[in-house]
């Protein structure tokens, strides 16, 4: 797995959502065989992008794919080659409910073949795009 973070290589720190220090944060998973446009995992999390590519590392040298989405995609797409991943922080977010509703639209968005996300984030509701609307207006 690659990441450009300081002691670790998985994260990706990138001028597009901040650092892997910074917590609250949206990030994104590609699998390095496949490219980003054809294979992608897309997630939130309140610790920082470091910490949750540390656990998405330990998940996929546990080699359990019930704890794995990483191990999952290489046994379905790689015959249980051992794949290389890489991790982006997307966007860093001040409240968990911004992080979800983004998580949300980054997967309903995705147009390639193969997405790494298990199952619809935000209790399956389906996400066309954020809005946001200014509360006690009168238009």
């Amino acid at each position: 797995m690659k990441i450009v973070c300081s002691r670790q290589t998985f994260i990706e720190q990138t001028d597009e959502g901040g650092d892997c220090w910074r917590e609250g944060i949206t990030y994104s998973m590609i699998c390095e065989v496949c490219g980003e446009e054809v294979a992608k995992y897309f997630g939130e999390s309140g610790r920082n992008g470091f910490t949750r590519g540390e656990e998405h590392l330990n998940n996929k040298q546990a080699a359990d794919v019930n704890k794995s989405v990483l191990q999952l995609h290489s046994i379905h797409h790689h015959n249980g080659e051992d794949v290389r991943f890489s991790m982006k922080v997307t966007g860093v977010h001040n409240d968990s409910l911004d992080r979800q509703v983004t998580e949300g639209v980054n997967i309903s968005n995705f147009s390639g073949d193969v997405l790494m996300n298990r199952r619809g984030e935000l209790g399956g509701v389906r996400i066309e795009r954020q809005q946001y609307r200014r509360w006690g207006a009168n238009h």
